[in-house]
Order: structure tokens, then sequence, then C-alpha cells
């Protein structure tokens, strides 16, 4: 009500209210932008929405952006226009450190369902750099990324095996429908402590729990009741904001100092590949495969230097002078 009381006049009514009229969708998304309602496009398409359902609720009328051809593609140019010139401002979230994984994989009690379950996940994510998406859904409604434990594979066999194989069939950059899956491996890590070996975690975890049903989601919510169904976003990012806040101490950090909101999922994607950008050897092409980028441009934001290695540039620097006497 505060976007009509502000808008209505002669020239542009806006009372009645009802039936909305497809401009005056527009003018609301354009004035809440305008207002404070941040997120771009897909936030302020909310607010349109519930104008929407309130109109057809209480006045029987039909979606103004569906209502004809017209009207359709007359929202799809000023949604494409909308999107172009206010992208959606998002928190930007921090890469999960190998020596915060560290701490927080040596918390574990793999002994317990749940330390045995989060552990097995979060080397999946650590290592192979997948997005958050393949392991717990976004909407248990819509999980077509999700793995299932039909695509693991141990070779040689689970018995006794050296690589995990995990067969992606849609990602970000490879859509389902274009029938373009992949395939991502991972291998040993080679480390004395075992809880931070992907292939011991993967194993100790699908030879336990897998029950001879294909289609089960390879990480399953905790309840009892939801065992059935893929653990839910909501459920990761609590456990995972409470893990990192047990292992802080150990990092001599001050639980009460640190920004618990700066870490979600998407954490152990970029500290995989930015650990993986610092190992010497590595090139571009091999990190952008690794991490299943469209290009290579994606790829140069992990290639930052460390404080060392800047440092170091000063004497590179110096070299080029010339000495005198």
């Amino acid at each position: 009500m505060a976007f009509v009381a502000a808008e209505h006049s002669n020239e542009q009514p806006l009372l009645p209210l009802f039936p909305v009229s497809l401009d005056t969708l527009i003018m609301f998304m354009t004035w809440a932008k305008d207002n404070g309602v941040g997120g771009g496009y897909d936030s302020i398409s909310n607010y349109v929405g519930a104008v929407v359902e309130w109109g057809i609720a209480h006045n029987g009328q039909s979606d103004p952006r569906k209502e004809s051809w017209k009207a359709v593609s007359d929202w799809a140019k000023f949604k494409t226009g909308f999107k172009e010139q206010v992208p959606a401002k998002r928190k930007q979230k921090l890469r999960i450190q190998p020596a915060l994984f560290q701490a927080m994989m040596t918390d574990l009690d793999i002994d317990t369902w749940r330390d045995m379950r989060d552990g097995a996940q979060y080397c999946l994510n650590f290592y192979s750099s997948v997005r958050v998406g393949h392991t717990s859904a976004k909407s248990r409604k819509v999980a077509k990324h999700l793995l299932r434990y039909k695509d693991v594979m141990f070779v040689p066999s689970i018995d006794n095996p050296v690589e995990v194989h995990l067969y992606l069939r849609s990602t970000k950059s490879r859509k389902e429908a274009e029938g373009k899956p992949a395939w991502h491996q991972l291998g040993e890590a080679g480390t004395s402590d075992p809880r931070l070996c992907p292939v011991f975690m993967m194993q100790r975890w699908c030879k336990s729990q897998y029950a001879g049903d294909v289609e089960a989601p390879l990480f399953p919510a905790e309840k009892g009741k939801h065992r059935h169904l893929p653990q839910g976003r909501t459920e990761f990012d609590e456990l995972l904001k409470a893990r990192i806040m047990q292992a802080l101490p150990k990092l001599d950090v001050d639980p009460t100092l640190f920004d618990i909101s700066k870490y979600s999922g998407i954490g152990f994607r970029k500290g995989s590949l930015s650990a993986l950008a610092q190992t010497p050897g590595i090139s571009t092409t091999r990190l952008a495969a690794h991490g299943d980028h469209k290009d290579v441009n994606t790829t140069m934001h992990y290639l930052s230097d460390n404080t060392t290695q800047r440092a170091s540039n000063s004497k590179a620097i110096a070299k080029q002078f010339e000495l005198r006497r």
C-alpha cells in the first residue's frame, strides 16, 4: 500500500487496485528497486508474485503477466532488461581454508551416523570442488543435480578402493537436457589421519549405509522419518556453521569476533579451488577442468598470490636494477 499511496495520481491512477494491470506490476517493480528492496529481480519478483496471488484470490482476476501473448512478450522483455540493469547483490561468502577444513574434520567421531555422513560429504565437497547442490538439496522437490548411490563407483572395488568416481548428470555449465554429463574422480589423499582422506570417508559411509536402493540420495536427512529424503540445505548450513564455530578454538580464533554469516556450502568449492591453485605446476586449464568452469576467465579468480608470494615480488622487481659502483 505504500506504493499506491506514493505513486497514485490522476495521470497514473492506481485505485481501485484490482484488477491489477501489467503496467502497475512494472511500475511496482521499478518503485521497489528505488525504495530499498534489494536482491535484484529474483527478490523483488517475490513481492510481485504475492500481489498477483492476492488479486487472483480476492478478485478472481487472471495473472496479468500471462493473460495474452502480448502480455507474455512484454513481461519477458521487461524482465530481461530489469535483470541487466538491476543485478542481484549477493553477500560474498568466504572460502573454507585447508586449516579450517582440517580442524572441522579432526573433531568428527566417525563412529556416529551424523559425523560419518557429514565427514564423507565434506570430503567430497572439498576435494572435488563440486557445487553443494550435488550433495544437499535446496529444494527436495527439485533435486535434479543431487548425487545418488547409482552415481558412485569405487575403483577397483568398494572393498579395496583407491579411487571414487562420481557421475554428475548435470552441473551449472552442463545442462541435463543437453545430455552432457561429466565424471569426477577422488583419489587417496595420503594423509596420516584417515578422516582427511576422501576415499576412506566415502567407502566407510557407502559401505555402511547402502541398502540396495540405487536411487536413494547419497546424503539423506538426519531425522528418521525423513531418511528417504535428501539432506536439505537448511540442515546442511546449520550443521556446517555449528561445526565451524566448534573448530575455531583449535585455530586460536575468538568465536565472539568471528562472523559466521560469511560462510556457507560454497566455501568448500572456493577453498578447494584456491588450494589447488596454490599447488606448483597446476595449469589454469587443469584448474578450470577441476572446477567445471565454462572458460578460464572464471578460473583466474582463484589464482591470487598469497602474502609470502606477493612479498617475494619485491626481490624479483629489484633484480631489474642496474648494479652501479
